[in-house]
């Protein structure tokens, strides 16, 4: 009787997944052996036993090297989840078995207060897990979601998150975010009750990088308007350097609400006229996997702050 598919799967190692991802990643079967750390014969031979086992055509030899087919990448899709779960485990049993790992994916916004007061939450009633945190923006973060390379992203949901994306995930609302628009305490903005937002187009600003969720706010602020957002005069991905430079010169800087009110003593608020409109932030799980313990922890740690994060946005 002819092996099933199953049958021919279960033949694999975790080697020959690894090599379909590394093709894709540095673009030829000759790379990705030498990652691998085998001769290209050797890695060519892994491949041909993927693809009789698949019974798919997975990589297209090029000029240049060679890149997944159309079948290929629909294959690695699936399979970056089993290898993003492989890694897990390797690093959670590096740190120790006994020690639950957590690996979040996490906006800065969201990083500079409410993921300090669930860390306090959890260390004050003995639970508080391993944690390995990934910034960055909502697309990179829900990229590495989507390849298992975190367990979890708390974030927002903007244009560049697409409905199909998404389907892929589940969906927990926690609360909505409120970035406002800061300068020294004693900079003359911050006495004034209106900002019209045509009065800040010659202001220097500190921003966050273009495709952070908190620069687009601030484009779309201005933009919302019939304006051209300005440019930064510097540009960080770092609140706590922006609200520190902007503390000790006359430039303005858009930070998270809490942000703001943990440097308020030498900070003052610019209330720009219309203000920016608040975001949702949600914590997103894979749908593909049963979830994982400590990731509910994290889920329900997450929606005992929300309350109080929703107050402190609408003070």
């Amino acid at each position: 009787m002819p092996e099933t598919l199953n049958q021919r799967i279960e033949r694999l190692k975790i080697r020959h997944f690894r090599l379909l991802d590394l093709v894709a990643r540095r673009g030829s079967l000759s790379a990705a052996a030498e990652a691998l750390g085998i001769s290209q014969p050797g890695a060519t031979k892994l491949l041909h036993e993927l693809e009789d086992a698949l019974g798919l055509p997975l990589v297209e030899r090029t000029a240049r090297g060679g890149h997944l087919s159309g079948q290929g990448f629909r294959v690695l899709d699936r399979l970056r989840v089993a290898l993003g779960a492989v890694d897990a485990t390797a690093t959670a049993l590096d740190v120790g078995p006994d020690l639950p790992l957590a690996r979040v994916g996490v906006l800065p916004l969201v990083g500079i207060d409410a993921l300090c007061r669930v860390v306090r939450d959890l260390t004050d009633a003995g639970t508080l897990p391993r944690l390995v945190l990934q910034l960055g923006t909502v697309e990179h973060l829900v990229g590495l979601l989507r390849e298992a390379e975190v367990d979890c992203v708390i974030g927002v949901l903007g244009g560049d998150v697409t409905p199909q994306a998404l389907e892929r995930f589940r969906i927990t609302p926690l609360w909505n975010q409120s970035m406002v628009a800061v300068a020294a305490g004693d900079h003359p903005l911050t006495r004034r009750r209106q900002v019209p937002l045509q009065d800040l187009l010659a202001s220097e600003w500190v921003l966050m990088p273009k495709d952070s969720a908190s620069r687009k706010a601030f484009d779309r602020a201005f933009l919302g308007a019939g304006l051209v957002p300005p440019s930064p005069r510097i540009e960080t991905e770092s609140f706590h350097i922006a609200m520190g430079l902007v503390a000790r010169t006359r430039m303005l800087a858009v930070v998270p609400i809490g942000a703001y009110r943990q440097q308020a003593a030498d900070l003052g608020l610019v209330r720009m006229a219309p203000a920016f409109q608040s975001t949702a932030v949600v914590m997103l799980t894979p749908r593909s996997s049963p979830e994982l313990p400590v990731v509910t922890v994290l889920r329900d740690a997450f929606l005992a702050v929300a309350p109080a994060m929703q107050r402190d946005a609408g003070d």
